[in-house]
């Protein structure tokens, strides 16, 4: 009892300093990076140098109540505009700047009870470049490449210690490479989660973005095997992200490949299914998007089932016609339909005198 008593003291023990800082931007800041939730999170690191920025350009000793959304915006909208600083003339990207503003406005978000204003969801994001929707999906013949090429064995732990038998990192990347489970969430997996019977895994929640909820997931087959060495090895609890990424990109370079994101094979299992199931509503389901949106960016680029059938149709009219299609000793020089930029045709004599360019013309 006075031992309870000593420590309640002490956390009801406040000094005018504390006080004074209690409620600032800087001090909830701190009190946000202590929250067990954020601890577990992958980019825990990365979310860190972005509320530094932040606190560093809003103030650390101002009050979060006094700060709206015009000083975000201000600060928000210079982000691509402006260099980062001294000795870095680069702006940020785009995806950059809005996944630091994503960072602030959920400092709010766990802070403050649900239903409280939130002046960071009031600056409307900066719409990001579209590019390839698969972009950052890799091949999985080039994950195989990857996995082959990096050591069945483990690292020894200390200078002197006998190599482990298998190398926990591979396991890892295949539980990550054949499902839709990232770093955070594997490092969440429990027993009780895995039914390698069923062939079925129990995805908690995601941080990332708006959230998702836990949903029960079937296993690939591949997923399957790769989750049974992950059970009998007993590899459960958190680890290494860094380690996991150095030696898959070690592994990468050994095999000719340029470096590969870890997170890149949740794209990569992403963009083959949208590919092989043409359902959007069951990809976003297995993949916990809370948007459909974000879905469709793996599958828009799959070509459409009434498309394909029409060239396959296509291709049979082709050969009713005579067409020597495949016949030919010579290499290909490239798919039937070219789509490529058409190359410039000359204009007629006519036209050219229309336009008064009656210039000959090399035949």
């Amino acid at each position: 009892m006075q031992a309870w008593r000593r420590k309640t003291a002490a956390e009801l023990h406040v000094t005018r300093e504390a006080r004074a800082t209690k409620g600032a931007l800087g001090f909830d800041v701190a009190r946000y990076m202590k929250l067990e939730k954020v601890k577990a999170m992958p980019t825990f690191h990365e979310r860190e140098r972005h509320l530094a920025f932040w606190v560093e350009k809003l103030g650390a000793t101002r009050q979060r109540t006094d700060i709206d959304k015009n000083d975000i915006e201000d600060v928000y909208l210079r982000l691509t505009t402006e260099p980062r600083s001294a000795t870095d003339p680069r702006p940020y990207a785009v995806s950059t700047a809005n996944n630091m503003l994503r960072a602030l406005s959920n400092v709010w978000r766990r802070l403050d009870p649900n239903g409280s204003s939130n002046p960071v969801r009031e600056v409307e994001e900066l719409d990001e470049p579209k590019g390839d929707p698969q972009g950052r999906a890799i091949p999985y013949q080039t994950f195989v490449a990857i996995l082959a090429a990096m050591e069945d064995r483990g690292r020894a732990e200390k200078k002197g210690d006998t190599r482990p038998e298998v190398s926990k990192t591979k396991i890892r990347l295949r539980c990550m490479g054949y499902s839709q489970i990232c770093e955070g969430q594997l490092m969440r997996v429990e027993p009780e989660h895995l039914n390698l019977e069923a062939g079925t895994l129990w995805l908690t929640e995601r941080f990332k973005g708006s959230g998702a909820d836990p949903v029960l997931t079937p296993l690939t087959r591949p997923a399957i095997e790769a989750f049974r060495d992950f059970d009998r090895h007993n590899l459960y609890g958190p680890f290494s992200g860094s380690s996991v990424w150095k030696s898959f990109n070690t592994a990468a370079e050994r095999a000719g490949f340029p470096p590969v994101r870890v997170h890149d094979l949740r794209h990569t299992f992403a963009a083959a299914l949208g590919e092989a199931s043409k359902d959007d509503r069951a990809a976003q389901f297995a993949l916990q998007h809370g948007n459909i949106e974000t879905t469709a960016r793996y599958t828009q680029s799959s070509v459409d089932p009434r498309v394909r059938d029409a060239f396959t149709k296509l291709d049979a009219y082709m050969e009713t016609v005579g067409l020597p299609i495949g016949t030919t000793d010579a290499e290909p020089s490239g798919t039937l339909l070219d789509f490529s930029a058409p190359k410039k045709s000359r204009p007629s004599s006519r036209s050219r005198q229309k336009k008064g360019r009656n210039v000959k013309t090399s035949p």
